[in-house]
């Protein structure tokens, strides 16, 4: 036992001494020019080290080395596959006498890797690890596997990237993308086995910075096919002068994912997205080899707010004061991301709040190919009707243009229009129809450049601002030299159905027939009022039809049948009302001739009939 005991210490003793002599009296960096030309003999690349080499063999066998670049396909200007500043590499020593691998650290600083796919279809990445499109022998000579060494198995302790820029130029696909991490670190990790996974991300462009940290255990297959995230789960934080509430964003996103590296797809679940009060739950996948990356979502919602993420209108820009920056929402919104990638998606939420308009348990099914985002359908309950929706948007063309076609049943109108136009000028419940087109999506051009046109009916409802009723007492009060009463009823006229169709064209809506009708009135008229200015001018033509008694007021069996002439004008706020007096007296006229004519032809058909021996 003590011979043994003191020939593991001569050992020991031998194997630290020629270690202590390796690493004092061999110099690495001569071994350059050889290690340069053994990895172009095995991948056509040139590895050139500009750095110093530093190694140690016990109890770790170390390497450390900067300044190393690795070439892109050979006979191609392209950028380096791989660049790395410094790199340092420890596997321990002991576990090689068993076969097993167990690295105890791999530390890269300043790392870029250039991906390149050229028109032709070659990639970085071929010539690297063998020819995967030659299928593999049934069975190798003997002579080809004497003397190989195969790993039982293989651990990394720990992975630490710092400054790692990864760029995928596809020139077959005309599509380049780059990703910048800040730091990347991975925890005994071993394939076939979940390890703990942390990395934190910035990025930095003229109009928004991104910083984001994640944390998942990763699993990689043993043949390195696929990757499994579970648990993912990222803090996102954006900021920039385009983004609503202060220039800040923050978000959390977790999920589940598989990974297929081999055709670039991936699948997602258990997603869940947090953005304020806002929380969307779902599953999906992305395919990556497209010339876009393409998603497929399935999503579940509550509440959306799009509130600040509305542009403001002039009336609220003013009420910012004089001396106040205009808000960078009042301009065309940047919807250049919408031609970054393809979706497929359907999607119910609780709601969608967007400032006024407020639609509730809205199902979606929405698709973005190409920049042109297209809603299939939207089924929705909004003022207090059924909405069905389809609509079109090309982020394409500046300014953007979009389409419409909305059908809402059984809506309250009232409430549709205070949101619209900020008043109260109808009430009723009924249908609305509405398509139309237009471009861009800022405030000030909105309304100037949408074409449209609809119908509205509506029953059992009122007229707001006025009472014809009142106005028509009024008519009769000043032809019979009567004195009126001033009127406290609220200025309104009831009916009983109501109809209009209209169009719709640079801001200015013109109504060529609307239809109001009650037993005691009909209205017919025609006009136009203008959406940007606030302003409308309606010529009306009121005949009566029964007794205004019912609308507090007596009989007026004298203005029966005649035709009333009344205007409205003025603004939204503040409409003016009055009847044309000239033409009302001239229908007046009119009328009275039409009975005097009449009671002449009955006396002189009696006349006649007496002649005549009757």
């Amino acid at each position: 036992m003590k011979a043994i005991k003191w020939f593991l210490i001569v050992l020991v003793t031998l194997v630290l001494m020629l270690a202590v002599y390796i690493g004092v009296f061999l110099d690495p960096n001569a071994f350059k020019p050889q290690l340069s030309a053994k990895v172009e003999e095995a991948t056509g690349r040139t590895l050139t080290i500009d750095g110093d080499i530093g190694w140690s063999l016990f109890p770790k066998v170390g390497l450390e080395i900067g300044g190393l670049t690795l070439g892109n396909l050979p006979g191609e200007p392209l950028p380096p596959l791989l660049s790395v500043e410094q790199a340092v590499v420890g596997v321990n020593l002991l576990p090689l006498l068993t076969r097993e691998v167990e690295i105890e650290e791999v530390t890269l600083t300043g790392v870029d890797l250039n991906l390149v796919t050229l028109k032709d279809g070659r990639t970085s990445l071929d010539g690297l690890g063998g020819d995967s499109g030659q299928a593999a022998p049934a069975s190798k000579p003997e002579s080809d596997t004497k003397g190989q060494i195969t790993p039982a198995g293989w651990k990394l302790g720990s992975l630490s990237l710092k400054q790692l820029n990864v760029s995928s130029d596809n020139r077959q696909a005309g599509v380049s993308r780059t990703l910048a991490v800040a730091s990347l670190t991975l925890q005994e990790f071993e394939p076939g086995r979940a390890a703990p996974f942390e990395m934190v991300v910035k990025a930095v462009d003229p109009q928004m910075t991104l910083t984001t940290s994640a944390s998942a255990l990763l699993t990689v297959a043993k043949d390195f096919s696929r990757i499994q995230l579970d648990k993912w789960n990222q803090q996102i934080v954006l900021s920039g002068d385009q983004l609503p509430d202060g220039g800040k964003l923050e978000a959390s996103i977790g999920f589940d994912a598989n990974v297929n590296l081999v055709s670039q797809q991936f699948a997602l679940t258990n997603l869940d997205l947090v953005q304020g009060e806002f929380r969307l739950l779902g599953a999906g996948s992305v395919n990556l080899i497209s010339q876009r990356p393409e998603l497929n979502l399935e999503l579940s919602g509550n509440d959306l707010v799009l509130d600040p993420w509305m542009p403001e209108s002039a009336k609220e820009g003013k009420g910012r004061g004089e001396g106040t920056s205009p808000s960078p929402q009042a301009g065309e919104p940047d919807l250049s991301i919408l031609r970054q990638f393809d979706l497929h998606a359907r999607m119910a939420l609780d709601s969608i709040k967007a400032k006024q308009w407020l639609v509730s348990k809205p199902s979606l099914a929405l698709s973005l190919v190409d920049g042109v985002f297209t809603l299939k359908q939207m089924k929705a309950t909004a003022f207090e009707g059924t909405l069905v929706a389809k609509a079109t948007l090309d982020s394409r063309l500046e300014p953007v243009a979009y389409d419409f076609d909305a059908n809402l049943q059984g809506l309250s109108i009232q409430p549709l229009l205070e949101a619209a136009v900020d008043q109260t000028v109808l009430a009723g419940r009924g249908e609305l129809t509405l398509k139309g087109k237009g471009a861009s999506l800022a405030p000030d051009a909105l309304m100037n450049n949408l074409v449209a046109d609809g119908r509205l009916v509506l029953n059992d409802g009122a007229l707001y601002g006025i009472n014809i009723a009142q106005k028509i007492r009024e008519v009769e009060a000043k032809i019979s030299g009567e004195s009126l009463e001033q009127a406290t009823e609220v200025q309104k006229t009831d009916f009983s159905s109501f109809a209009a169709g209209f169009a719709i064209d640079k801001g200015v809506v013109t109504t060529p027939d609307l239809n109001l009708a009650s037993p005691l009135l009909r209205v017919q008229g025609q006009g136009q009022a203008n959406l940007v200015s606030q302003e409308m001018d309606y010529g009306m033509e009121v005949s009566i039809v029964g007794s205004l008694e019912g609308q507090g007021g007596q009989s007026l069996e004298k203005l029966k049948g005649l035709t009333i002439p009344l205007r409205i004008g003025g603004s939204f706020t503040d409409p003016s009302f009055h009847v044309d007096m000239d033409e009302l007296l001239k229908n007046k006229v009119d009328q009275e001739g039409d009975k005097l004519k009449e009671k002449l032809e009955e006396k002189l058909k009696d006349k006649l009939f007496k002649g005549l021996g009757g």
